[in-house]
């Protein structure tokens, strides 16, 4: 056969060349299995921690959903109210507990209704400042059954936390091995993760709205995609109004950029989304009153509430006025934050990027940029309010996923090297458990975890210029 149309013979693994290299998968790859078997392990053990915690957030969402779904409940904003529901509730608690309590036993060890009678002692008057969309998602999903409810809410929230996890860091440039080990990291050593699983708040489920409006904004395809990111941030700041820094900073954005018709359909859903939350809400609660009431309760919440450094705050603006760091004026800081993000914004539109980063496609260099505001409105948030549980601090989370995302090697230089190193190590003063010393919350514990915050939203801010993508028109 002349050679000219001799096919081509695939060389064998016998030959004198050498073993051919074979594709393998990521079970054949020791570092991708080893990635995996941590991964799995972290997920299993965050999966049966809600089995030790009563969950004292979640047992007041659930108590005021049940109240309000079963027609026994008035103003749940109002102080009697508060005080009647929590006594009401607690001696229920009481009386699961005796039906099924041996004489003697330590009511710890029965996990049903031992758990609930932990969370109702610790809240035998509720603290209702949370919004009625949020009691209403809560109540619809309850079924009265607390320990079953509490489990399938702590699984829930796990599992839209791993895959915001995943999507951000996808979103941020990480390749898909590198995103499982973020993601095992974050379940591992992140103490506001930790944090919020003990007390059964709803920040991981906050960072799954954010993923997914960041992936509606940039990954999806469909046409009205913009619409549908704004109706997910709308009902997002219904249900916790802190998120509302995360639109304004996504919409602010856009404004830079000068997508005037991103941002109308961003705003178009978010006032779609706010108006389905309010609607729903309404409905559940019987009427407009309880955001009426509960607009009411909040300026007193800022002003009444004990907010102390040693009571487990961890916000900058408290930790400045009890340091007097700023005087009397503590929040006299907030302007110049708001004030440095927006005139970065506006001049990151006259840089813009004049060649995307090792040939990146424009969709990258977007995520990358959506990840990056979502991220700032997300620290702004945390170093702006009044009071900051340390679980609040999961939003810190899309910053630290942008600063320490895979770059081309020639940007691996110098001062960018630095930034890594500095972004890595705000992130440990964040999250890392035995470094801010969590178990004593304290003037300390704040200074570490809001000043890793600050250095995050610093180290974006600066980054911005160089970040934004070139608008084409």
């Amino acid at each position: 056969m002349p050679a000219q149309h001799r096919p081509r013979e695939r060389p064998r693994a016998e030959d004198a060349t050498g073993p051919v290299p074979r594709r393998f998968g990521l079970l054949r790859d020791p570092s991708a299995a080893l990635v995996l078997l941590v991964l799995a392990s972290a997920f299993l053990a965050a999966w049966g921690e809600s089995r030790r915690w009563g969950g004292i957030d979640y047992y007041q969402f659930w108590v005021v959903g049940r109240a309000v779904a079963g027609g026994e409940a008035g103003d749940v904003y109002s102080d009697a109210e508060r005080a009647r529901l929590g006594e009401a509730y607690w001696k229920a608690a009481q009386r699961e507990l005796a039906a099924v309590q041996v004489p003697g036993a330590d009511p710890a060890a029965l996990e049903g209704p031992g758990l609930r009678f932990q969370a109702a002692r610790m809240r035998q008057k509720l603290e209702t400042y949370s919004t009625p969309f949020l009691y209403t998602l809560v109540g619809l999903a309850a079924t009265g059954d607390y320990f079953a409810d509490q489990e399938r809410f702590h699984h829930a929230s796990l599992i839209v936390f791993a895959l915001a996890i995943f999507a951000l860091a996808r979103r941020a440039g990480f390749p898909p091995l590198a995103s499982a080990l973020a993601l095992a990291a974050f379940l591992l050593v992140f103490a506001p993760f930790s944090s919020d699983v003990r007390v059964g708040n709803v920040n991981r489920l906050l960072l799954g709205f954010v993923a997914l409006a960041l992936w509606l904004r940039s990954g999806a395809r469909w046409r009205m995609r913009q619409v549908l990111a704004g109706f997910v941030l709308g009902c997002a700041a219904m249900f916790k109004p802190n998120l509302a820094f995360v639109l304004a900073a996504l919409g602010a954005g856009d404004l830079a950029r000068r997508r005037w018709r991103e941002l109308f359909q961003l705003a178009l859903g978010v006032a779609l989304g706010a108006l389905f939350a309010f609607g729903v809400s309404s409905a559940y609660f019987g009427g407009t009153g309880a955001w009426t009431s509960w607009a009411r309760e909040v300026p007193e919440l800022m002003e009444q509430y004990d907010h102390a450094l040693v009571r487990g705050n961890f916000a900058l603006s408290r930790l400045l006025r009890e340091t007097r760091s700023l005087g009397d004026q503590p929040l006299v800081y907030l302007a110049v934050l708001v004030a440095l993000f927006v005139a970065i914004l506006f001049l990151s539109r006259r840089a813009g990027r004049r060649e995307l980063e090792g040939g990146a496609a424009p969709e990258r260099a977007d995520a990358e940029w959506d990840v990056l505001l979502a991220g700032a409105g997300g620290a702004l948030s945390l170093l702006t309010a009044q009071l900051a549980w340390i679980h609040y601090f999961l939003l810190a989370i899309p910053l630290a996923l942008y600063l320490l995302r895979p770059r081309p090697e020639k940007a691996e230089r110098g001062t960018a090297l630095l930034r890594r190193v500095a972004a890595l190590g705000a992130t440990l003063c964040v999250g890392s458990r035995s470094l801010a010393g969590f178990s004593e919350a304290g003037p300390r514990g704040a200074a570490l975890v809001s000043g890793g915050t600050l250095v995050l939203f610093l180290l974006a801010a600066s980054d911005a210029p160089r970040a934004a993508p070139r608008h084409v028109r």
